[in-house]
Order: structure tokens, then sequence, then C-alpha cells
């Protein structure tokens, strides 16, 4: 029983519902298609139009009395998903629900995909916008909407057609991806967020004076399946990832650092869904949901810890309370205050010769998990970032009852890129896993990918 946590996550998300890519390409959706050194404006309409035509919806789906459906109508429906048929006085065929709720899903995905901006050399567009019912909405229905992207065409010889943007057709899309914290795997590069994620770690500090060599290590490298729409408006990822954390000291060790050899491979299943509408901060909004199982070995103790963790993070409406869920500009500077609830099981398989845990035996662990962040991206100090983090647990069995942790980071980016940085770090607290007490300053390089 203890080992059948690890099974039931790898089958958490084994029902993603894979649907195939929308991609309009940009002589399918500009008008007018754009040339070398002449834009074009992005069709809201011709998106609606091919992705009805994709997904098989005929207008008769939508209104079955035979009356026309205006192209009104038919973003409406898409926006609204399946609660467009459950509306008084709709007219609807018996599949619709079904179909519009799988258009609806596409749609978000389409949107999310080509947040990222347009390669240079090649044809394409982007949308900039925080992809909430509201700007979707303002995106399809507003005749004058500042969220319709440019299109661009690559730049290419004379006579030369322009070639067309790359269309991933794969079905279960992958992503490689390298962070600090686990719960931080589900964020992608094209996220506003990602600006302000901390980068696994490697630091070497050299002591002459007194003979050694300080080594730290921390980060976690997984892969993820997914980002697919697996149900009413819901993106679905599984990743399965190895955590490690190492720090030891090669000589002398006068200031009695404490060797810590960890490594933890598991399995994170991440959700994100459609905020209830009942709750202003999030109205038009995601929430996410993300469930871990991993295993944690020590070499240094012989310590095999499996647990369960359950981290749910709320995204607010930026128009109400901007940099808490998503990423706010101040002056030079892009800031974000990010709030999560924190539930953990796990069982100690074997405690080893460490003293900070039971023998053997489950506990569970309550808190929260809150992390800062403000990264400048204009101005003198562009490519500077400062972060820190809390993370406080109420411990549940086991013989430390207040399991806290602090970590700031100071990094500088290299320019024109956002996954390299030199820097300076310092924890206090407990490793939140072996619960063995640390207390760190460390100068290194950091990597996110």
């Amino acid at each position: 029983m203890k080992r059948v946590l690890l099974c039931l996550a790898c089958l958490m998300f084994s029902d993603l519902a894979y649907a195939e890519v929308f991609d309009p390409q940009v002589t399918d959706v500009c008008t007018p298609v754009p040339t070398p050194g002449h834009p074009g404006r992005l069709s809201p309409r011709s998106v609606i139009g091919l992705l009805l035509k994709n997904q098989g919806i005929a207008d008769v789906d939508i209104d079955t009395t035979g009356a026309d459906v205006s192209y009104a109508e038919k973003a409406d429906a898409v926006i609204s998903g399946p609660e467009f048929c459950s509306r008084a006085g709709a007219h609807c065929g018996k599949n619709a629900k079904t179909q519009l709720d799988v258009a609806q899903e596409i749609l978000v995905a389409y949107l999310q995909r080509h947040t990222v901006p347009v390669s240079p050399g090649t044809s394409g567009y982007q949308f900039t916008f925080a992809v909430t019912t509201a700007n979707v909405r303002d995106f399809l229905l507003s005749p004058n909407s500042k969220l319709v992207p440019t299109c661009v065409a690559a730049n290419t010889e004379a006579g030369t057609p322009a070639p067309k943007a790359p269309v991933n057709t794969s079905r279960i899309p992958g992503r490689l991806i390298v962070r600090k914290n686990i719960g931080d795997l589900p964020i992608a590069q094209n996220d506003p967020a990602f600006k302000g994620l901390q980068q696994a770690s490697l630091s070497v500090s050299n002591n002459e004076i007194l003979p050694s060599t300080t080594y730290n290590v921390q980060g976690v490298i997984g892969y993820g399946f997914g980002q697919s729409p697996i149900g009413s408006g819901a993106v679905g990822e599984i990743i399965p990832f190895v955590a490690y954390t190492g720090q030891f000291v090669d000589g002398a060790n006068p200031n009695k650092v404490t060797n810590v050899n960890n490594i933890g491979p598991g399995v994170t299943g991440d959700l994100l869904f459609p905020a209830l509408g009942v709750f202003p901060l999030t109205r038009g909004m995601y929430n996410d949901v993300q469930g871990t199982v991993q295993e944690v070995h020590s070499y240094v103790s012989a310590t095999d810890i499996l647990s369960a963790k359950l981290t749910y993070t709320p995204y607010f409406d930026p128009t109400v309370l901007p940099g808490v869920g998503t990423t706010a500009l101040v002056g030079d500077y892009l800031l974000m205050l990010m709030p999560q609830g924190v539930f953990i099981s796990g069982d100690v398989l074997d405690n080893g010769s460490n003293p900070n845990l039971n023998k053997s035996g489950t506990y569970q662990r309550l808190g929260t998990h809150v992390a800062f962040s403000a990264s400048a991206v204009t101005g003198i100090l562009n490519g500077f970032s400062f972060n820190a983090s809390y993370d406080y647990l109420r411990s549940y069995g086991g013989p430390i009852s207040n399991i806290d942790l602090f970590t700031s980071t100071i990094s500088y980016t290299m320019p024109q890129q956002d996954f390299w940085s030199v820097q300076l770090q310092f924890q206090d607290g407990r490793n939140l896993d072996t619960l063995v007490k640390q207390k760190l300053l460390t100068l290194g390089i950091g990597a996110k990918y």
C-alpha cells in the first residue's frame, strides 16, 4: 500500500482527451495576407468560421429552428461552451453541448499556443492578452478591439513567397522543463510568470585559508505531456520528473555545513480550470490544482519518504487585484505575488539515521507557500531580479510540528535571454522533505527552461 500513491499519480491524467490541434495559417485568417514590410490584421470571423468548420458544427446545430445564425451568435456559442445551450430560449441540437464544449477548449488552447512571440524570419501572429472570458469576448466581438493581433510575414528575397508558420501536429505536445521547484514545472515559457521563476542552481565556493570547497546543487528536470483540453474548459498536463538537492564540503568544514544528498523521482499532474464566477476576484480567470507524488531518498541519512502533495493556486482578475497571481508592470519592474495553499500526506518508509522523522508511519502537513518576484525589464537595472519565498507547514505526526523555510535570491540574467543567470541565494529553515535544518549563502549560476 505504501507505493500505491505513486501508481495512482500515474493514472491521474491518463484519460486526457487530446483534441486535434487547431492552428490556422497566416494565409487563412489574416486580412490582408501580410507581405514583408506590409503587415495584416487577424480576422476573428475567420478564426470562428474555421473552428466551427473544423469541428463540424453547422448553423442548425446552434439553432434547430432554421433561423439565420449571426457571427455574434456563433462567437458567443463558442465562448460560452455548453452553457450557451442551457439558456432560456436556446434551440441547440442534441449534440451541440458536447460540440461546443470541445470547441471552447480548442479555442482556449489555440489562443494560449500563440502567446509566444513570432520568431525572426517567420510568418505569424501573437496574442498578447491573458486568456480570460472577458478578453476573449472582447477579441472576438468588439469591432475595434485592441486585442486583435497584427500578422507579420517573413522577410524573403524578392519574388519568393513567404513561408508558412510551422504547425505543431502532435496530438500530445511535449516539453522539456528545468526549474528550481517542483511547483513551478507547469508554468510554460510563454507565461508572463516565467520571468519571475527561480532558476535551478549550481554553486561552487572555494576557501583558500582553510582549504575546502563547498558544492551546492538544487533543481528539478521534468518532461511535460499535454497542456491539452480535458473537458469543461479545463486544461491538463502530466509531468514525470527527477528532483535533486546536493550540498557537501570537500576538505575542512569549520562552519559545520550540513551534508545533503537527496534525489526524488516523481510525477505531477496539473489541472487548470475555469474559476467559479460567483467570486468577483477570480471571475473570468482560471484556477490551478497540482497533484504531486514523489519518493525522496537521502544518501546521507539513508532516509526514504513517499509523499503526495496537493497545491492550489488562485489566479485573480488583474483589473481587480493586479500583481497577485498575475504579473503587473510598475515602472521598470514586473511584479508578482503568488500565494498557494498546500496539503501533504506522506509515509516515512525508513528514517535511517535522521532524528527529525519518526522511524515509520504516516504524517499530514497543511500550510502555505507565498512567493514574491520583482524583475527589471527596462531601465539601468534591466536583467536584475529579486525573488523571495516563504513556506510554512503545520505537521500532524512526527517530532517537529512547525516547519518553515525562507529563501531569497538576487540574480542577473544575461541580455536577450531568460534562461541563464548569475545569482546570490540565501536559505534559512528546514528542508521540506527531510526536515534537516539548513542556513546557506551561495553564489553561483542558475538555469530555467
